[in-house]
């Protein structure tokens, strides 16, 4: 279930369901095939993402002057929260590992239903 895969995100485990609720209203489901890109380092970041199905590979994680090692995310996994809270430019590249289904937050939804977690 949907809510059981947001409830894996530590920002979102604690939250009332009603939050939950307005946060799966508003998801979006995307597909991926393997290799493909999913996020690019120095873009825009307007979408937060839950791992559904599959695995993806967050690669060239670059934070001010610090570089970070490579990881690879499954079911339950997230990435793209923090463009969306700070308004900065992606700092990493996300690449599809396996064929992905992810769940898809605009900016605009998280900041309406989360705020500034």
């Amino acid at each position: 279930r949907i809510r059981d895969i947001l409830r894996q995100v530590p920002f979102l485990s604690d939250l009332d369901s009603r939050y939950i609720s307005r946060i799966v209203e508003a998801l979006t489901t995307y597909t991926y095939k393997s290799s493909d890109a999913i996020i690019r380092k120095g873009d825009e970041g307007n979408v937060f993402y839950v791992i559904k199905s599959g695995t993806v590979k967050v690669h060239d994680i670059e934070i001010g002057q610090s570089t970070y090692d490579d990881q690879q995310l499954g079911k339950g996994g997230y990435f793209g929260e923090r463009a969306i809270v700070t308004k900065e430019k992606r700092v990493a590249n996300v690449t599809a590992v396996t064929d992905c289904e992810l769940l898809c937050l605009s900016r605009e939804e998280f900041l309406k239903i989360l705020g500034n977690l």
